[in-house]
């Protein structure tokens, strides 16, 4: 058996985080769309309009994690880490109060605002292997997660 050096150590619990982190951020992005005919009666919300709410959360993370990526690695990791996360958990709350499209669509936004940056947080000498470790997670808690619903929804 051998000993993980105290840098393996610390690295591994890096990629743990960002993996946590992406875990968080598909689950907030993937929980809202089967919910779709739920907010359709409930806020009065023709179906033909559902696409929007996932639209306007990738679109706000898209064009937040572009631009926060230009500025991020000037700030500490952890703070901004931090901030990003908090406002991804307000803005999914705030979804819980919409009244209709308009404010899910402004609270989605807001997720998705505070979301796209939390994917942008690296250090900039190990981000290539931090993403494609973050995105191969992804891809595996995507597909589990997918899994489990189609056998929620088959029962």
């Amino acid at each position: 058996m051998t000993v993980m050096p105290a840098s393996g150590k610390r690295e591994l619990a890096v990629v743990l985080l960002v993996a946590a982190v992406q875990f968080v951020n598909i689950l907030d992005f993937v929980m809202v769309m089967p919910m779709g005919p739920d907010f359709a009666s409930a806020l009065h919300i023709p179906a033909s309009r559902l696409g929007l709410i996932g639209g306007s959360y990738t679109a706000a993370a898209s064009v937040a994690g572009l631009v926060s990526s230009l500025f991020l690695d000037r700030f500490d990791r952890r703070p901004a880490l931090g901030i990003s996360m908090l406002g991804l958990v307000i803005g999914t709350a705030l979804g819980g109060f919409a009244t209709d499209l308009t404010t899910l669509m402004i609270a989605r936004m807001v997720a998705g605002a505070f979301g796209g940056p939390a994917t942008s947080l690296r250090s900039p000498s190990r981000r290539c292997s931090a993403c494609r470790r973050a995105w191969s997670s992804r891809g595996s808690s995507a597909g589990a997660l997918r899994s489990w619903w189609w056998r929620a929804s088959a029962s």
